[in-house]
């Protein structure tokens, strides 16, 4: 049986402090950002990951998407896909959105492949790190997750 994945909105030291608790790194500037949804990625009550649509812009209609799964014993078994197909979801929702991206680090390839998995497809690298790699996603509004690819 697959279990539940549900997004649920959390606040910025919330989902902060459990990360710095299991990954002993911090999460970065745009952690409080007033541009950002933060959502706690949740199965079975407990938070086991965040999925972040951050530096929303909606004079542009995008958004970066940031994730991470925080503890190993919680990684590959599909709660980050089913978490960025809902945020997804989220995103074409609202309405205000038409691009998604997502920027990884060259050598973190379980992050492309889950961008990969999303429906986003690399575009290249960001002018600020070219050792990164962008992936986009085009919304449309009244399209379900995963049917715009």
């Amino acid at each position: 049986m697959t279990d539940t994945v549900r997004l649920r909105r959390v606040d910025p030291d919330e989902v902060s402090g459990i990360a710095e608790q299991q990954t002993a790194q911090p999460w970065g500037h745009w952690i409080n950002k007033p541009d950002t949804d933060h959502f706690g990625i949740d199965v079975a009550g407990r938070v086991v990951g965040q999925i972040v649509l951050h530096d929303i812009n909606l004079a542009n209609g995008e958004a970066l998407i940031a994730y991470h799964v925080f503890a190993a014993s919680d990684r590959r078994r599909g709660y980050a896909t089913r978490a960025l197909a809902r945020l997804v979801e989220l995103a074409t929702e609202r309405g205000d959105l038409r691009r998604l991206v997502i920027i990884t680090s060259a050598d973190n390839a379980a992050s492309q492949a889950l961008a990969r998995r999303g429906g986003f497809r690399y575009v290249g690298a960001p002018r600020e790190d070219p050792t990164g790699l962008v992936f986009e996603r085009q919304l449309s509004r009244g399209t379900r997750a995963g049917d715009e690819r």
